[in-house]
């Protein structure tokens, strides 16, 4: 399996490409590639909450009600698992993740790596 990671800037045109493959969901899907809903419906946002270090505490943690260690690693248990579950029913071979949070906040090389 082939995931396609795209984490372009802010205000360089990331909207119009998340909504395009969100609209077009089962178009892709038929062609082989999966766009999940697990991370966002439009937007991978969980993307930037999973990997940003547990000490972070920004908006994106807010937003998913992420403010003790304990929440984030049931957070992303959680996650992983759904997103697993989602990608592998999809039997794509291609999967494609799009967040410009992951190219703003996630800073750190732990971060990156996660």
């Amino acid at each position: 399996m082939q995931a396609i990671v795209h984490i372009g800037t802010e205000k360089t045109g990331t909207t119009s490409i998340q909504s395009f493959m969100s609209l077009n969901r089962q178009a892709l899907v038929q062609g082989l590639v999966c766009y999940p809903y697990n991370p966002g419906h439009t937007n991978h946002m969980k993307l930037g909450a999973f990997a940003a270090n547990d000490d972070k505490r920004d908006d994106l943690r807010a937003r998913y009600k992420l403010f003790t260690t304990g929440e984030i690693e049931k957070f992303r248990r959680d996650f992983v698992r759904e997103l697993r579950d989602e990608v592998l029913a999809a039997g794509c071979p291609t999967v494609v993740f799009s967040s410009e949070h992951c190219w703003s906040r996630l800073i750190e090389d732990a971060e990156i790596v996660r």
